[in-house]
């Protein structure tokens, strides 16, 4: 309920409950005001929806050639492409068949069809562009009437898109042919020779071939071969770091890799992991062995030093008591060590002079 304060003020309910007025929405999903870039550094687009959505109304989306990367390369970046329909375009360097230049020109007609229709509605378009559509239908017409389908029929078109379909299929039906001719003669009367056989069921074939140019052919390819091979060792063996690691020796050529890889990977085949398997058990077997070996002689060792050491400590042990006083007179025994060997060489040189004197 309101406050009784407010009681007595105009426009305020008192008697009501207390309601606060809020927006439909909650504050997260409330749209924004979005502050606009005002650099020139930055270009705004105005695009249109309706007209974006006619545009690529009726195309597929194609991802096969896309690269957004910033590498430098010799080839440019590309990005998404649109392509309508399913379309079959002869290869290049292949024979175009009449049947795939039939569908080329009706596509490029109706293309070009459609981009002149617009000219149509132009009143302000001058007199030729009339002229130019005329002929188009009149190209259109004709076109239309050709109609191969029907004038050559579907047989003679598929021969017409796959030539080379088409002589595979007539060279297997001579061979049928063949082959029922010789079932015939064998049924027939034994009277009939072997010429007349030759005659009736004989086919003959001549292939004509330059043996020059095949052999051309073979030594280009081969160069290229070589060439080919060439460039790889190079490429690989300028890298000598990587190849160590995974080869062992970098003077190897590409084919001693390859094999020497090739066995490697031989090596994880599921009929050769088993015998590696067991030779690895046994092999960390024997390395346990080996190690507990080593660590009981070298604890044997240690305990043979330290009993030495002990023996010679305990017999030390009487020295050590006599070597302090030894040593203390051996100090004071110096200087009289030092006087004695300066009066034994004075000895000798009275010697030596009272000898000299005497001759």
């Amino acid at each position: 309920m309101a406050d009784s304060k407010y009681a007595n003020l105009s426009g305020i309910a008192y008697d009501q409950p207390d309601v606060y007025e809020t927006s439909d929405l909650p504050e997260v999903d409330q749209l924004r005001e979005s502050l606009e870039e005002e650099s020139d550094a930055v270009e705004p687009l105005n695009i249109s929806v309706p007209d974006a959505y006619s545009k690529f109304k009726g195309h597929v989306l194609s991802s096969e050639n896309v690269d957004f990367s910033d590498r430098l390369g010799r080839h440019r970046r590309t990005g998404y492409g649109l392509c309508s329909g399913d379309w079959e375009l002869v290869a290049a360097g292949e024979k175009e068949t009449p049947l795939h230049k039939y569908q080329r020109l009706k596509c490029e007609l109706k293309e070009l069809m459609e981009e002149i229709s617009t000219l149509k509605e132009d009143e302000s378009k001058e007199l030729p562009n009339f002229v130019i559509v005329s002929h188009l239908e009149t190209m259109n017409r004709q076109l239309e009437e050709l109609r191969l389908d029907k004038s050559l029929g579907t047989e003679l078109i598929t021969n017409l898109a796959d030539p080379q379909g088409a002589q595979i299929k007539k060279m297997l039906c001579e061979l049928d042919k063949i082959g029922g001719n010789e079932s015939e003669s064998d049924q027939g009367s034994q009277g009939q020779t072997l010429s007349e056989q030759g005659q009736s069921g004989e086919v003959r074939y001549q292939v004509s071939s330059r043996p020059r140019q095949t052999q051309l052919l073979q030594s280009a390819r081969l160069a290229d071969l070589e060439s080919r091979v060439a460039r790889l060792n190079n490429v690989i063996s300028s890298s000598p770091d990587t190849l160590r690691r995974l080869c062992g020796d970098g003077d190897k050529s590409l084919t001693e890799r390859s094999r020497w890889i090739a066995g490697k990977v031989a090596l994880l085949e599921m009929s050769q992991l088993e015998a590696v398997d067991a030779r690895m058990t046994s092999l960390l077997a024997k390395l346990d062995q080996l190690s507990e070996r080593s660590s009981s002689m070298q604890d044997q060792e240690r305990d043979n030093k330290i009993s030495e050491l002990y023996d010679l400590a305990r017999t030390m042990e009487d020295m050590s008591q006599v070597l302090p006083r030894a040593l203390d007179r051996m100090i004071a025994l110096e200087a009289l060590h030092t006087q004695g060997v300066g009066f034994v060489k004075s000895l000798s040189q009275l010697e030596a002079t009272q000898q000299a004197l005497n001759n």
